[in-house]
């Protein structure tokens, strides 16, 4: 339960970093610190809970976890294939959004005319991309290039 736990957040964060860019830690945290903290049944039962998080609990990564747990330890595993079915879910739903990510990256890359997994993987093949990059802004003088070209810095530096 602890493997497909991470490997959901995990996988969730990897692949909303396409889409969130630069706020990728803030949205992982949202979602799997604080909506798992008030959530997750660890503290307070659900029917405790003001109903928003009493009724995020039923399907939340964490609740699943800290249910499963409990069910496991305290109650002999009775009703542990349900949250163990809520944990399966959250990776299955990580695997797609990479999947949609990695289809996403691969878009963007050929509208650029770029080969998909160019300069992607290495950070000399990166820096060479971005320096590239930015010795075709300094030679165009489109406005559009040049917000291309330091987008492209931004991301190298921040990842």
């Amino acid at each position: 339960m602890s493997w497909l736990y991470a490997a959901g957040i995990l996988f969730v964060g990897v692949g909303l970093h396409t889409f969130l860019r630069r706020w990728t830690t803030l949205g992982v945290m949202v979602l799997f610190v604080m909506l798992n903290f008030t959530s997750s049944g660890g503290i307070y039962r659900p029917e405790l809970q003001p109903g928003f998080f009493g009724a995020l609990h039923s399907f939340w990564n964490g609740a699943g976890y800290v249910e499963g747990v409990r069910g496991h330890v305290y109650f002999d595993g009775h009703a542990v294939g349900g949250h163990v079915l809520v944990l399966a879910f959250w990776f299955l739903a990580g695997v797609a959004l990479v999947v949609a990510a990695g289809l996403t990256e691969s878009r963007r890359a050929k509208a650029r005319g770029q080969v998909p997994g160019q300069a992607t993987g290495q950070v000399q093949g990166k820096a060479e991309a971005t320096a590239t990059a930015t010795a075709t802004a300094t030679a165009s003088t489109s406005a559009r290039a040049k917000a291309e070209v330091e987008e492209e810095m931004e991301e190298a530096v921040a990842v």
